[in-house]
């Protein structure tokens, strides 16, 4: 407990730290408590990472790729991550979604070419970090208000079609402007293909601007 205390992520699993680990992810109440997870903040991978306990706590363990997919650091601040694709360099700036994180946004709008902005279904009746009384949807859907010329919108998978065009409905209806382009994706963020549909979509849209630029389009 010392170890889980600290913090220190860099401390080796003792066998007495395993043990428990897997005492806890074997009582009843833990999968009681992971069955009620949109009443608090559980992290979704919690069950991947509880039932992989003698994997990840073995002296020669290496993450896999699904492991390095389903973990998650809260973003505060604001990060950037560069990359070439198809010859197009891409520059990411992912900000924090807490409230207290928004106003760090503005700094980020300045000459973009596009907006990601994500929703997460399976998240409809979560409750937010800063109140317990407003589900995520609702302060996706309700107070988004899109400003921009481009924006993509996705929307998690694992859902039904009802479910999935009802979202869509939601935030196509906060778009006033016929000009804005929006681009609509069911996805996954851990599916990688997937993902690449999203950055073409992107490459798209710059090219598009391109060309309105030069006056071909």
């Amino acid at each position: 407990l010392d170890t889980i205390k600290a913090g220190q992520e860099s401390e080796p699993f003792t066998p007495e730290l395993t043990q428990a680990l897997k005492n806890l992810w074997a009582d009843s109440a833990i999968s009681k408590a992971i069955s009620r997870g949109n009443e608090f903040q559980l992290t979704e991978s919690a069950p991947h990472f509880l039932s992989s306990i003698d994997r990840i706590a073995a002296k020669d363990y290496i993450p896999n790729e699904h492991d390095i997919l389903l973990s998650r650091i809260k973003t505060t601040g604001i990060v950037e991550v560069k990359f070439q694709m198809k010859n197009v360099d891409f520059r990411v700036f992912d900000v924090g979604g807490q409230r207290s994180e928004r106003k760090k946004w503005i700094h980020c709008f300045e000459d973009v070419n596009a907006i990601i902005f994500i929703a997460a279904i399976s998240e409809y009746d979560q409750v937010l970090f800063e109140d317990e009384t407003t589900p995520n949807t609702d302060q996706n859907v309700i107070r988004l208000q899109i400003a921009w010329k481009y924006v993509i919108t996705i929307i998690g998978a694992q859902t039904y079609e009802e479910a999935t065009a009802f979202i869509e409905e939601k935030f196509e209806g906060l778009n006033a402007n016929p000009e804005k382009t929006i681009y609509m994706h069911q996805t996954c963020a851990t599916d990688t293909n997937q993902v690449q549909i999203i950055l073409d979509s992107v490459i798209d849209m710059i090219i598009q601007a391109n060309l309105q630029g030069c006056g071909l389009y």
